[in-house]
């Protein structure tokens, strides 16, 4: 169904506390919260059967509601509760188009999932948690309590209205976990750190005529399930202790909480009142952190879209498949399986589809709200953000209404808990669900006037190449958790030569630029075809790489390119100008020689920037050969490291260059770079995030002993240090990995890109690099071998990375292709 568009207009912005300039308010802001914690004991969803036994902490339903000057209205509700279902949901949408005219379309539910809240509603879920017959009275005039303060909420919100301003960010939340481990025969619920998750904090703030903060609105897409089953009392989890922070923090503002993609994501870790008040605490300092830096403020004008769309339903299984699932477990399955069973005894079709509502909220250029129903799982982020563009993108689920799970096409193959289809009603999800809700949010999203990168919506990862598998030889494998180790000669390695050239090369551990190793920490690593064949030093020994982080700076370049997100020989102004953010005028990309700048000159350490530091500018160093002739010092070194020569008119090897790249590319996809590279890349090397780290710009100029005796070390690294709220990483380098993680890295870049079959990343994206003379990292694609070191000195293989970014290893080391005589060990 085809709805009427609202419109919202915006501000540029006013005053705020922090010092931004004084701007026209033309939004109108109303807020509104009430407490709907029960009365007495009460029945818990979420987990078992369980009765209440008082509160941790009081749960409320809160409203925003936003008016442009010609008077259209929306209105934002969020409630700690587990979730509204369809008929709670519209009749608390009824009444208040009853009392405050809204329309439909303009209402958009959330209800933050707490596992700890009441149950709400007198559907099937009464039957599902187990309610006690002498309860159901109780649950009956509880669901009729909120339903009546929802309504009141809406009407106080709105009597409430007054000058606004809005501004948008996002920050990062790292308690979030995969929750679906793949054992041998199945999928469990249990932590999978390898497995895919949606860190991004979206935060919205809402600030008043005189610059006082008014609300925040702020989302995670994490279940709030840190508190277990065994807990009796009454709680909204970490997202009421964030909520609850944040008000103490700024007295009088309303902390608003959008539950994200969640459906495959907790806490972690997770059992206790303590660990639920610390994730919650963590939460709102990101928040406070974020929304007291500089937020973007969000154009005109606002469309809201809401239609509820056809979701395919499997019909095609059989009576003895049914039957099957209906005598096994999960007694979700279970209980589905039976309900499809007797419509199939009743003589009529399975149900082929079942209609959901989705919503798309549109700001201007600069922001969509995507509210997605039931429980999404985090795949459809990705998803989503190829479909839509990554920029100024706010995914929530959990929105207007919950039916049960919405899971991917992968998650359906796979199995397990999130595979479990509708919970309220009865059918199981078609794979083909994942491809209509990605068309239909983009389609929505383009009516409600996003604009949409060119092509279709495609995958978060390249599909598997055509010759992903049979361009590499069968005896490739892939390391897991942990290498496999085989012999020299079982790798079809000269073994005698081999061990003659190593004990010539006295390799060990060192440093570079004043930094002490210690007898612990360096490694380096030496594999082929997949297989970990020697290993020196401590190769799990993780240490800032320096320069080494460029080639993973340049894959993440490759990935935005393949994602649609920029053109190499594009302007890179038209994405990012740097005003009034960059610290001089000098620098701003629409200005001067910059505006010839390229992404692909700063890929290609083109883009004329002349030197590291001023301190070579000052003494003359071997760093400062080939200046263009006229061009000098000004005295300004943070002036003086960017472009003096036109982009492109020569080649030099520029760090500040790709310092402004990682600027750029954070501003391209308004999100964390590190989380770019988490899911679209290392966790499919079996890479997982708590195992790497990559420095954020402002810790690398700020901390002046990373190379002690390297004179003006980081002058270049200037400000911003986050682009709207999201922190710049360190693209040139200062990644902290291990040899044997980065040689993961190493054996992509010798298969082309290709990793269990299926096609990552085009090879033209990968190059080995090194950082000094300590740290390499490359792949050799004729052999199939892989390298990397970490603090290492006398490694006798890779030398001609640093200058080439390739890598050939020693033909006569070679005899043969790798034969294993025995299985290879996982140690």
């Amino acid at each position: 169904m085809t709805v009427v568009r609202g419109f919202f207009f915006l501000a540029t912005a006013c005053c705020a506390a922090i010092g931004w300039a004084a701007e026209t308010c033309a939004w109108k802001a109303g807020l509104a919260r009430a407490k709907i914690t029960p009365d007495g004991p009460i029945p818990m969803a979420g987990y078992g059967p369980r009765i209440s036994q008082g509160a941790l902490d009081d749960l409320y339903a809160k409203a925003l509601v936003l008016e442009s000057p010609e008077g259209h209205r929306g209105l934002l509700l969020s409630a700690d509760l587990l979730f509204f279902r369809r008929d709670v949901a519209e009749e608390i949408a009824r009444r208040i188009i009853a009392r405050t005219g809204l329309k439909r379309h303009q209402i958009l539910l959330s209800a933050s999932h707490t596992h700890s809240g009441p149950v709400l509603g007198m559907n099937a879920d009464v039957e599902n948690f187990g309610v006690p017959s002498e309860y159901r009275a109780r649950v009956a005039r509880y669901t009729e309590r909120v339903i009546c303060q929802c309504e009141g909420l809406a009407a106080a919100a709105m009597a409430d209205l007054k000058p606004a301003t809005l501004r948008f960010a996002t920050g990062r939340a790292d308690f979030v976990m995969n929750r679906r481990l793949k054992t041998k025969d199945e999928v469990v619920m249990a932590p999978n750190p390898q497995g895919h998750v949606d860190r991004t904090v979206p935060i919205l703030r809402v600030d008043g005529r005189d610059g006082e903060l008014r609300a925040l609105v702020f989302g995670c897409a994490c279940h709030p399930v840190t508190l277990g089953g065994d807990n009796l009392r009454l709680s909204a989890d970490y997202a009421g202790y964030a909520q609850e922070a944040l008000e103490k923090q700024f007295p009088g503002v309303h902390a608003i909480f959008l539950i994200g993609c969640a459906g495959d994501a907790n806490s972690h870790p997770r059992g206790t009142v303590a660990l639920a008040c610390q994730q919650g605490e963590k939460l709102a300092a990101e928040v406070s952190r974020v929304a007291s830096g500089r937020l973007k403020p969000i154009g005109v004008p606002l469309h809201t879209e809401l239609e509820w769309i056809d979701l395919p339903l499997d019909d095609g299984l059989t009576r003895p498949q049914l039957q099957q699932i209906a005598s096994g477990s999960p007694v979700w399955h279970a209980r589905n399986a039976k309900g499809l069973l007797q419509i199939l005894e009743s003589g009529n079709p399975l149900p082929r589809s079942y209609k959901a509502p989705l919503a798309v909220w549109q700001f201007g250029h600069d922001l969509t709200l995507v509210g997605l129903p039931g429980e999404a799982v985090s795949e459809y982020v990705p998803r989503l953000q190829q479909a839509l563009g990554p920029g100024g993108l706010w995914i929530a689920a959990y929105a207007n209404e919950s039916f049960g799970y919405l899971p991917t096409a992968q998650i359906l193959r796979e199995g397990g808990h999130e595979s479990m289809g509708l919970t309220l009603d009865t059918g199981f999800f078609s794979p083909k669900v994942e491809e209509v809700l990605v068309a239909q949010v983009q389609r929505l999203a383009k009516k409600a006037g996003r604009p949409i990168p060119p092509g279709d919506a495609r995958p978060s990862i390249p599909p598997p190449a055509a010759d992903g598998a049979s361009v590499l030889p069968p005896w490739v494998v892939f390391p897991d958790e942990r290498w496999i180790e085989i012999t020299a000669e079982e790798a079809g390695f000269d073994a005698k030569k081999l061990d003659a050239l190593l004990a010539r090369a006295d390799i060990h551990g060192g440093g570079f630029g004043g930094v002490q190793v210690g007898p612990d920490q360096w490694g380096a690593v030496l594999t082929r075809g997949g297989c970990l064949v020697r290993r020196w030093g401590n190769p799990s020994y993780r240490f800032q790489s320096a320069s080494l982080g460029k080639c993973l700076t340049r894959a993440l370049f490759g990935l935005s390119v393949e994602a649609g997100l920029l053109k190499p020989d594009e302007p890179i102004w038209k994405t990012w100008t740097g005003r009034g953010e960059l610290s001089h005028p000098h620098k701003y990309l629409d200005e001067g020689l910059h505006r010839q700048l390229t992404w692909r000159h700063l890929l290609e350490h083109q883009g004329g920037f002349v030197l590291e530091s001023g301190f070579h500018w000052r003494n003359r160093t071997i760093f400062h050969a080939a200046i263009p002739e006229g061009v000098r010092w000004t005295g300004d070194p943070l002036f003086d490291n960017y472009a003096h020569t036109p982009p492109g008119a020569v080649t030099r090897y520029a760090s500040g260059g790709y310092w402004r790249l990682a600027q750029a590319m954070t501003a391209l996809w308004g999100k964390d770079l590190k989380d770019v590279l988490d899911e679209r890349l290392f966790r499919h090397l079996g890479i997982p995030p708590q195992r790497w780290e990559w420095l954020p710009g402002k810790r690398v100029h700020d901390t002046r002993d990373f190379y002690p005796d390297f004179p003006g070390y980081g002058e270049y690294v200037d400000p911003p240090y986050e682009i709207h709220g999201v922190v710049v990483r360190g693209g040139p380098g200062w990644i902290q990995m291990s040899a044997e993680d980065l040689a993961r890295f190493g054996l992509l870049i010798a298969t082309g890109g290709v990793w269990k079959g299926k096609r990552l990343l085009g090879p033209e994206w990968l190059r080995g690099h090194a950082g000094l003379d300590i740290h390499v990292v490359a792949g050799d694609p004729d052999t199939l071998v892989a390298i990397a070191k970490i603090n290492t000195k006398n490694f006798p293989f890779g030398t001609e990375v640093g200058t080439q970014g390739k890598f050939a290893f020693p033909k006569d080391l070679i005899v043969g292709p790798p034969a294993l005589k025995r299985d290879g060990k996982q140690r």
